[in-house]
C-alpha cells in the first residue's frame, strides 16, 4: 500500500507492556572508552629570542651571510633539536636552506650561499618545528620595531659587510 499524506490519529505500532525475553544489547563488562597508554601530546610554544647576522667577505667580489638564531620556549627553556629552515633571495637566485637542528643551547648557525657585493639578500621564515612544540612567531624578538618574521616584518634585509676604515 502507498503511504498516506494525511497523518493518522492512532499509532500504527504500539510498544508492548510486556518485556521481551531477548535483550536488545548486552551489558558491557569493560568501560566504553579505554584509557590510552600514550601520553597526550603537549604543545609547548617556542619562538626566536635572538637574531644575529654576520657577513664574511669571500675574496674581493663576494660575501656570505651567516644567520645566528636562538630558539627558546616557555619558562625560558632552551629548545634543543628544533629544525629550522629559512627562505632566501638575492641577486638572480633564491632558495631555501637545508633544515638545521638547534644545539643544546637553543642556538643554530645557518650559512647562506655566497652573493655578489651588489646583491641585497632578503631572508624569511620557512619552518621551525619540533615534536610536541609549536612555533609561536608572535613572541619573536623585536626587529626594526616589530616582531621578527611576523606579518608586519616578514623579511630581513642583508647587505654586504661594511668596510673597515
Amino acid at each position: 500500500s502507498k503511504p498516506s499524506l494525511v497523518p493518522s490519529s492512532s499509532p500504527l505500532i504500539v510498544p508492548s507492556s510486556i518485556p521481551s525475553s531477548t535483550p536488545v544489547s548486552l551489558p558491557r563488562s569493560i568501560p566504553s572508552s579505554t584509557p590510552s597508554l600514550m601520553p597526550s601530546v603537549a604543545t609547548t610554544k617556542m619562538w626566536i629570542k635572538r637574531l644575529r647576522i654576520a657577513t664574511k667577505m669571500k675574496g674581493s667580489t663576494k660575501y656570505q651571510p651567516i644567520i645566528k638564531l636562538k630558539i627558546v620556549a616557555e619558562r625560558k627553556q632552551k629548545v634543543q633539536n628544533a629544525s629550522v629552515t629559512l627562505d632566501w633571495a638575492g641577486g638572480s637566485k633564491s632558495g631555501a636552506t637545508k633544515p638545521k637542528l638547534t644545539k643544546r643551547s637553543g642556538s643554530v648557525n645557518i650559512k647562506l650561499p655566497k652573493f655578489q657585493l651588489a646583491d641585497i639578500v632578503t631572508l624569511s621564515m620557512n619552518d621551525i618545528s619540533k615534536d610536541e612544540y609549536v612555533y609561536h612567531g608572535a613572541k619573536n624578538v623585536l626587529y626594526d620595531d616589530c616582531r621578527l618574521f611576523s606579518t608586519e616584518c616578514p623579511v630581513v634585509t642583508i647587505r654586504k659587510p661594511e668596510e673597515d676604515n
